[in-house]
């Protein structure tokens, strides 16, 4: 089924209409002498005398124009100018007779009133209106205040929000979530109206343009033209705190109900603009909460993985506060915020994701973060406490959750996303060391361009050359096969192009395409950079050993990086797991 709507605007406040001034007593036996009956509907601002109307340069809208007695003829000579301004209407003391082509609405009224009478109603039934609306906002506010003032949730507000209104009421999320309702009905018509505010919500992007709208929503078969079932009324109002939006206030008269009589439509303008400030009130407050929680659990983890913790005893404390389990096996995950072509301004929305990922039973628990530029996740593993669990059962699980974290990742973070993984950590402390092994791999994966799920041991060279990176003999290694062109004055040019041309396998034109250079350049920055280096880079066994120094260099850069990330191994120095 398919969501389809119907939608007026209505960003002004209710004010007097021309037929609600006229049903004063004084105005009783009015005639319509000319223009539209429809229009005695409109909206009345306030009043003018017909001399001021024809003297004024700006706009009459919503104003009404009066002539008294004596100027009958002069208003009738100029009933079209009055209307080109956009008067809503002429009233006109002791005119007769049928003005059938009067271009807007003309009202003859008895001869015996005169502008002051006729200006004092319209101040005062204005003013009135003005009165009973702020009263009504103000018993609303107070109402809806002191629930909040009390600590109640969005749950009790919006059911306090439905009872004031005596209509249905949601709030949605800015993904056009309900996170919270006061609906009535069977179980089935909260989840039908509940299922329609999301899919109409999710698809109209020209709701979000205006405070306050009255929808009219039809279910209808997507294989057909639109025919209207089950139309529902709603007015809604957007939630917003400065110039941040929080959401959506809706109120839902009820199925088959045509449309919000505009009395209702007025009360529930007022109801939801007062409701909808407490309401994202609230909604602030609660964001405020999560992500100090998030910030919280993010020190933690980042204690965690870089084995900063003072002591065990501080460890065990705040595991037990973030409910961090001590008896489990452990594998950490890591992946590039940034990896291929993401433009994510959200990276927490994918961690949180990430922490929901591969539920299972029997105590699994994934606690993920960013750190920096790098989403990270601890996978705990209740292998510790299953006799037959084994190490085989954490790596099958390890893999699979790798695999689904880079499918989730590649949606929620662009084109491409490798999720790197470390060893079997056997207790906290080991965290350290398994954090350390993803990062490396991950920077690995990064330079190869490779993607999916990754263990750190299945880049086969890595754990090799991890061994020799940062020493003195891999530092003169490195020196050695690159220090001709880092020395150069065009260095970081023609070690881009030494990099894309060994990454192609030496494809010539391959490499030409990635770097954006024509066949005959790179044929001459193949020559020059044979010359630096003393050595015939076109050659297989030479191409190895550059390989191997760029992938040496990449290794030691890793490492120096990541070691400033983490601590000396001095927690549990007696090797004791706490408790």
């Amino acid at each position: 089924m398919a969501a389809h709507a119907h939608a007026a605007d209505h960003t002004e406040p209710e004010r007097l209409r021309i037929r609600e001034l006229l049903d004063e007593p004084v105005f009783g036996g009015w005639t319509l002498l000319g223009g539209d009956d429809r229009s005695l509907d409109d909206e009345l601002r306030w009043s003018i005398p017909l001399a001021h109307a024809l003297n004024r340069t700006g706009s009459l809208s919503e104003l009404a124009v009066f002539a008294e007695a004596h100027e009958v003829d002069h208003a009738l000579a100029h009933i079209d100018d009055l209307a080109r301004s956009g008067a809503a209407a002429v009233i006109v003391a002791g005119a007769t007779g049928s003005l059938s082509r009067a271009p807007l609405p003309v009202v003859g009224v008895s001869r015996n009133i005169d502008f002051l009478t006729f200006s004092r109603l319209t101040g005062e039934r204005v003013l009135s209106e003005e009165a009973h609306v702020r009263r009504y906002a103000m018993q609303v506010h107070d109402r809806i205040a002191a629930l909040l003032h009390r600590g109640a949730d969005l749950n009790s507000l919006i059911r306090e929000v439905s009872a004031v209104s005596g209509l249905d009421a949601a709030i949605l999320d800015t993904r056009s979530r309900v996170i919270a309702h006061g609906m009535g009905g069977t179980r089935q018509d909260k989840a039908r109206k509940i299922a329609l505010l999301q899919t109409h919500f999710a698809v109209s992007e020209q709701f979000n343009r205006n405070s306050l709208r009255e929808e009219r929503l039809y279910l209808a078969s997507p294989h057909s033209t639109p025919v209207p079932l089950s139309p529902v009324s709603l007015v809604a109002w957007r939630i917003q705190m400065g110039p941040v939006a929080e959401g959506w206030l809706v109120l839902i008269p009820g199925v088959d109900h045509r449309a919000f009589p505009r009395h209702d439509l007025a009360q529930a303008k007022v109801l939801l603009e007062q409701s909808a400030s407490i309401v994202a009130t609230e909604l602030v407050r609660q964001r405020s909460i999560v992500e100090a929680q998030e910030r919280a659990r993010g020190d933690f983890m980042q204690a965690l993985v870089h084995g900063t913790y003072a002591n065990k005893s501080e460890l065990a404390a705040r595991a037990e506060h973030h409910d961090f389990p001590l008896d489990s096996l452990y594998t950490v995950f890591v992946s590039h915020v940034g990896f291929g072509d993401s433009t994510t301004s959200e990276p927490e929305q994918a961690a949180r994701k990430l922490s929901r990922l591969l539920p299972r039973e029997g105590g699994y628990r994934t606690f993920a973060t960013v750190l920096g530029g790098i989403i990270v996740a601890i996978r705990a593993n209740p292998g510790a406490r299953n006799p037959r669990g084994g190490g085989t059962g954490v790596k099958a699980d390890a893999k699979e959750f790798a695999e689904a974290a880079s499918a989730m990742l590649a949606t929620e973070l662009g084109e491409g996303a490798a999720v790197c993984y470390g060893s079997t950590a056997l207790d906290p402390l080991a965290i350290r060391e398994s954090y350390r092994e993803a990062r490396v791999a991950l920077e690995v994966a990064r330079s190869l361009g490779l993607r999916g799920g990754i263990p750190h041991d299945e880049i086969q060279a890595v754990s090799v050359l991890a061994s020799i990176a940062g020493t003195s003999a891999g530092a003169q290694f490195v020196g050695r096969m690159l220090g001709p062109v880092r020395n150069h004055e065009l260095a970081e040019e023609l070690e881009n192009t030494l990099s894309a041309y060994l990454g192609s396998g030496g494809n010539i034109n391959e490499t030409a395409r990635r770097i954006h250079v024509h066949r005959n350049t790179m044929l001459s920055r193949i020559e020059k950079l044979s010359g630096l280096l003393g050595m015939d880079i076109r050659k297989p066994d030479h191409q190895f050993s550059l390989r191997l120094a760029l992938q040496l260099d990449l290794l030691t850069a890793a490492q120096q990086r990541i070691a400033h990330e983490i601590a000396p191994p001095e927690l549990y120095a007696s090797g004791v797991r706490p408790h």
